[in-house]
C-alpha cells in the first residue's frame, strides 16, 4: 500500500485514511493505491468503506505533477493521468459496500470530485469546496464525471466557471454532501451511522447500493469517456507548447 493511503478496520467500517501532507494532496500512485482500497472486496464484519483525511483536511486536490516529456503521445497522456482518475471514480460506483467520506477542511479540485462521488457525504463545519482547475486553464472534466450525477449541470458550471470557494452550508443546498455536522463532532456522529451498517448483510448493502448506482448513473461510462478525451487533448496541447 501506499504511504499517503493508509486503510484501518474500526467494527463495521473499513477507514480508508488520505495522509500526504500538505492538504494531503495525492499524486497518481497514491490515487491508484487509493483505488485498491477501494476496490479490495469486503472482508468478515466489514460493510462500509469511509474516505477521510489525516489531519485537518480532507483533500486539497492532486499533488503537482512534473510535467511531461516533450515526445510523449496522446495515448500516454491518458494512461498516465485521466483513466487512472475514472477508474477510482468507477470503483467507488461498482464496490458494493456503500462508500462515504467525511470532510473536513478543503476538499479542493479532485477532492471536491472524490467527496461528490462517494455515496454519503458528511462534512464538517468550515469544510470548504472548489473546484479552481481554470485558473490553470484545464477543463475539469473529469471531476465534472464526478460531480454531475450528484449535482445540476448549472450548479457544477458555476462552481468551474466562477472557481469560488463554498462552504458546506451551500455545498449541502445544491447537493454536494448529504449533512453539516458541528464541528468537532463529525467523528462520533459517523461512528454512530457506520455502527448501524453492522445490522445488515453485505447482500442487503449490495442490492442497494446497485439500485442507486443504476439509477444516478446512467450513461456514466460513455460520459466518463469524452472526459477522458476532452482533458486528454487539453493535457497533450499544453505539453506540445512546453516542448517547443
Amino acid at each position: 500500500m501506499n504511504d499517503d493511503i493508509k486503510i484501518k478496520r474500526d467494527g463495521a467500517a473499513r477507514r480508508v485514511v488520505i495522509g500526504a501532507g500538505d492538504g494531503n494532496r495525492l499524486d497518481l500512485p497514491a490515487i491508484v493505491a487509493l483505488t485498491d482500497a477501494i476496490s479490495a472486496p469486503p472482508e468478515g464484519a466489514e460493510r462500509v468503506i469511509v474516505i477521510e483525511g489525516q489531519n485537518e483536511d480532507f483533500c486539497a486536490g492532486r499533488a503537482p505533477g512534473k510535467g511531461f516529456p516533450a515526445d510523449i503521445s496522446s495515448l500516454e497522456v491518458a494512461e498516465g493521468t485521466a483513466r487512472p482518475i475514472l477508474a477510482l471514480y468507477a470503483a467507488v460506483r461498482a464496490c458494493r459496500l456503500p462508500v462515504m467520506a467525511l470532510v473536513r477542511g478543503h476538499a479542493l479540485g479532485f477532492g471536491c470530485a472524490l467527496a461528490a462521488v462517494a455515496d454519503i457525504t458528511w462534512a464538517e463545519e468550515g469544510a470548504i469546496f472548489s473546484l479552481p482547475e481554470l485558473n490553470n486553464d484545464l477543463p475539469p472534466t473529469l471531476a465534472l464525471t464526478a460531480l454531475t450525477p450528484r449535482i445540476s449541470a448549472k450548479a457544477a458550471g458555476e462552481l468551474v466557471f466562477s472557481r469560488r470557494e463554498i462552504d458546506a452550508e451551500e455545498a449541502l443546498r445544491i447537493g454536494l454532501c448529504n449533512r453539516v455536522v458541528e464541528s468537532g463532532s463529525l467523528e462520533i456522529e459517523a461512528q454512530a451511522l457506520t455502527a448501524r451498517f453492522a445490522n445488515n448483510p453485505l447482500r442487503t448493502l449490495a442490492t442497494v447500493k446497485a439500485h442507486l448506482a443504476a439509477t444516478a448513473y446512467g450513461a456514466q461510462g460513455q460520459m466518463a469517456d469524452i472526459a477522458s478525451e476532452l482533458i486528454t487533448a487539453a493535457l497533450y496541447e499544453t505539453s506540445r507548447k512546453v516542448g517547443k
